[in-house]
């Protein structure tokens, strides 16, 4: 019983830790930030103002070279259509 305590000991100690990061990290800022990113995306998905796969909608939209992507963002490559879609309400 005694080995059994021994070998068990760092595993619930490296379970512990890995516990205890993790409810750190949940509440630190950034993590916060990610959970309202993914809880926006649910919600405009939900309601229908954008589609189930966005980053593919998004790469489909820049192999019709509407949108180019530089680095991870997308930017319009006409300036028209920019200017119209801000125009919107």
């Amino acid at each position: 019983m005694v080995v059994a305590s021994y070998f068990l000991a760092p595993a619930v100690a490296v379970l512990a830790g890995v516990i205890s990061g993790i409810v750190t990290a949940w509440f630190t800022r950034s993590s916060r930030s990610v959970i309202r990113h993914y809880v926006l995306r649910f919600v405009l998905y939900r309601e229908g103002y954008i589609p189930p796969n966005y980053l593919g909608f998004l790469d489909f939209a820049t192999h019709l070279i509407i949108l180019r992507k530089v680095g991870q963002v997308y930017i319009f490559v006409h300036r028209y259509l920019l200017e119209y879609f801000a125009g919107l309400e």
